[in-house]
């Protein structure tokens, strides 16, 4: 099931809104704001091209009937982005900390001027859920939630800009 959300963002320029997009205190507490916690494992970057790689988990547990469908209560992801910093585009990936086969997510991103002071940041990709029956379902309900944390995010990430630019949080280097 494919998804796409775009967001815009007021008061901040495009090279600084790429460096607040991958500063690790800005990520962990945006993943918090709407109910994750976020661990980096590994961000490097090489000849202009950043990777990350991440381990995400739910502060809340799952729906009780994907619960029982699956065993668990909350599901602990690898999330793995490739960024071009030229492009600005970039990839991401997420590797279920269970079920591998069973559940394939990616996609792409762009970050991208609107004006010198107005960015939009914009996602898209493909789930998809490899079980008989139930599939469909399932990655209705998770595009859903991915949809709804991203939405959730938006008034989050002005704030924190806003922030940076009243000088309340330091600006990401």
């Amino acid at each position: 099931m494919d998804f796409r959300v775009e967001h815009h963002f007021d008061a901040i320029s495009l090279d600084d809104f790429a460096m607040l997009h991958f500063d690790e205190e800005f990520n962990r507490a945006m993943c918090a704001d709407v109910g994750f916690a976020r661990t980096l494992l590994e961000k490097v970057v090489v000849d202009g091209k950043l990777s990350t790689e991440a381990t995400i988990m739910p502060d809340k547990a799952i729906p009780k009937p994907v619960a029982k469908i699956l065993g668990v209560e909350r599901m602990t992801h690898r999330e793995l982005i490739e960024y071009d910093q030229a492009t600005r585009r970039g990839t991401w990936k997420i590797e279920p900390g269970m079920f591998a086969e069973t559940f394939i997510i990616g996609g792409g991103f762009e970050l991208a001027a609107l004006s010198a002071t107005s960015v939009a940041r914009i996602y898209w990709g493909d789930f998809q859920v490899n079980l008989k029956g139930v599939g469909g379902w399932l990655e209705k309900l998770i595009v859903s939630e991915v949809e709804r944390s991203y939405d959730a995010a938006i008034g989050f990430i002005q704030t924190y800009i806003d922030e940076i630019n009243t000088g309340n949080i330091p600006k990401p280097r």
